[in-house]
């Protein structure tokens, strides 16, 4: 939480306030797991599609494994706290904490995956977590995305994750050039996903997948559901979850928001430039025909907008004072891009860094700016 709002806000002295905590936090857990492997804990990827109760749902192999998830938290723990170190000038301790975090992640790949890539459990969560938190070395990367692939085909192009993996899940789809998947897991009308709480009626984010299902309304059906106390169950009928824990305004999936704002809009703090003084606009166009959107950070609203007609992407957006954003736009090659109707390497505001796999990517000082890619080619299909 702490570096997340220093890489929000930029606060050094919030970052210091707490720098003590987490260095003893550290030192406790390279104490707790001298073989750099945790237990995990009881509630791990808390209501996980295991949970999920509806007809035709495979439930089975849907958790991940709690040591699985257990040590892949420790080894990013450690991870975060070496960056708060190195942010702090505490550079011993960043080298030391950096050298824990590397024997956790040794420790995840020796116990975890197999030659194959394979996470141990063969769950979303499983590998959205290994990859997300870097845990696996660069040659099992593209092999656990493979496997992930089938898990998310296995489950009918469904999310099996739970509150804590949902958002990590999305992420790494759309990082690794999957956005159209996971668009498709967001939007998809039938449970578990986004899409079918919006299906039912909701106006908030549910705490649960399957909080509310039509299907359920038979008089006869009558479901078991974990209540309020995990080790036990009663029965209910009807097409409400368990009623001793069912909100229907939580937070636990709402992290989708941050995946929109960071992958549909691009927007993205950096470490180097924490405030966002310095971030990222790199925008994943995927399946959607245009989006509007904008953040408000401490040196103004940065405001994105794209739109795709054709084989033309139109994109503008709004660099506030103080601040410098490295913009990566899609388009086939430098000559096919203009902004506002000029040659981008004469446009006020702009400098080229380079240009690679279909992307050019773009410094851009304070101001607006109206992006054209021509030749602009999106041939995914719709979800």
């Amino acid at each position: 939480m702490v570096w997340a709002h220093y890489l929000t806000y930029g606060d050094r002295k919030l970052l210091a306030q707490h720098y003590p905590s987490a260095r003893r936090w550290a030192e406790q857990i390279a104490e707790t797991c001298g073989g750099r492997t945790s237990p995990g804990f009881a509630f791990a990827d808390w209501l996980n599609g295991e949970t999920v109760v509806m007809d035709g749902w495979q439930r089975e192999g849907c958790a991940i494994p709690a040591d699985v998830m257990g040590t892949a938290c420790c080894g990013y723990t450690v991870d975060i706290i070496a960056r708060m170190a190195g942010a702090l000038g505490e550079i011993a301790d960043a080298e030391r904490f950096a050298r824990l975090f590397q024997e956790f992640r040794t420790a995840f790949t020796r116990e975890f995956v197999d030659s194959e890539g394979r996470v141990r459990g063969d769950t979303q969560a499983g590998y959205a977590i290994a990859l997300a938190f870097d845990m696996l070395p660069e040659s099992q990367r593209g092999k656990a995305l493979e496997h992930l692939d089938v898990t998310i085909a296995r489950a009918g192009n469904h999310s099996t994750t739970g509150n804590i993996t949902s958002r990590l899940l999305l992420q790494e789809l759309s990082r690794s050039g999957r956005h159209d998947v996971a668009m498709r897991i967001v939007t998809a009308p039938d449970c578990p996903s986004w899409g079918a709480m919006i299906h039912h009626g909701a106006t908030a984010i549910w705490e649960r997948w399957d909080g509310f299902l039509d299907e359920r309304k038979g008089p006869v059906e009558r479901l078991r559901f974990q209540a309020v106390n995990p080790w036990e169950t009663h029965i209910v009928e009807g097409p409400f979850q368990d009623p001793g824990m069912n909100s229907y305004n939580h937070p636990g999936y709402l992290t989708v928001a941050q995946w929109m704002v960071e992958s549909i809009l691009g927007i993205m703090p950096t470490p180097e430039g924490p405030g966002f003084r310095r971030f990222i606009l790199r925008p994943q166009i995927g399946t959607l025909r245009s989006a509007r959107g904008s953040y408000r950070s401490m040196y103004g609203e940065i405001k994105v907008q794209w739109r795709v007609a054709g084989e033309r992407l139109a994109l503008g957006v709004t660099i506030p004072p103080g601040t410098i954003a490295e913009a990566h736009v899609p388009c086939p090659s430098l000559d096919m891009l203009d902004e506002d109707g000029r040659d981008i390497s004469v446009s006020d505001g702009v400098r080229v860094l380079g240009h690679g796999a279909g992307v050019a990517r773009l410094e851009l000082r304070p101001g607006c700016y109206r992006f054209r890619s021509h030749g602009f080619s999106n041939e995914q299909d719709e979800p």
